[in-house]
């Protein structure tokens, strides 16, 4: 199932932000830190273009108010904005959202920027329901005590680690709980998923993705999150996630 295709421009962009039910508001200090330039004009961030459109999010908020989401693990926070705006959409005083990085410098922006937007807003809701950590994903998750507390995690958000796709998939078959949503970024790897076999972070990804229509263990579609500028470096083409339930 396809949904949702639109060309990525930033007036389409403001259209969809303004009819949709996502809010994004005072999140904007945050979306552009992943943009941030040193002296020479240079991003300080090898891939910019890796974080979440801000169209993409919304929706991801649409699904945490739908299915009344209060517990959050995200693989990625990169410089946050995902989780932020996950934070933001959760309607629970006692949500929370776990975000696991294993880059510094990524956790280093994002811890920056919970301390920015508590300087901006005060304490508010949201930045109480962060919670930023500098691991390795994929060892921090067979720990006993996150084993145990996967029953209680309402939204499972994959957007870092490819090569290790494979791993996140059997841990969300074996521990998510029944009705569990697990998202899945980056879905077509900016196209290289059906262009480029040789990829091997592509090739997990599309490993992954055959498993969850040959194993059944999830309700499952593709949605088109956007359609790239492609005059832009390291912009992505076509891109889309991949929504799920456990059955």
């Amino acid at each position: 199932m396809i949904e949702a295709r639109y060309k990525h421009d930033p007036v389409l962009e403001q259209y969809l932000l303004e009819l949709g039910q996502g809010d994004l508001s005072n999140l904007e200090h945050v979306f552009q830190s992943a943009f941030r330039e040193d002296a020479e004009g240079k991003f300080l961030y090898e891939n910019p273009y890796q974080q979440i459109p801000k169209t993409q999010a919304a929706s991801i908020q649409s699904l945490v108010r739908m299915a009344n989401i209060s517990n959050v693990l995200e693989v990625g926070t990169f410089v946050g904005f995902s989780s932020f705006s996950m934070a933001q959409a959760i309607e629970s005083d006692n949500g929370r959202v776990t975000s696991l990085e294993i880059e510094e410098n990524h956790h280093k922006q994002a811890v920056e920027n919970l301390l920015s937007h508590k300087a901006r807003y005060g304490g508010d809701k949201t930045t109480s329901k962060l919670d930023y950590v500098l691991t390795d994903a994929k060892e921090y998750m067979c720990q006993r005590n996150m084993i145990e507390k996967a029953k209680d995690i309402d939204l499972f958000f994959l957007d870092g680690d490819k090569c290790n796709y494979g791993f996140y998939y059997e841990w969300a078959v074996e521990h998510l709980k029944r009705g569990c949503l697990f998202v899945v970024d980056n879905a077509l790897f900016y196209e290289a998923v059906y262009t480029d076999p040789t990829n091997m972070y592509a090739s997990a990804i599309k490993e992954m993705t055959s498993q969850f229509k040959k194993d059944g263990k999830f309700d499952f579609r593709l949605e088109i999150v956007s359609v790239g500028n492609r005059e832009k470096i390291n912009s992505p083409g076509v891109e889309c996630m991949i929504v799920a339930t456990k059955r």
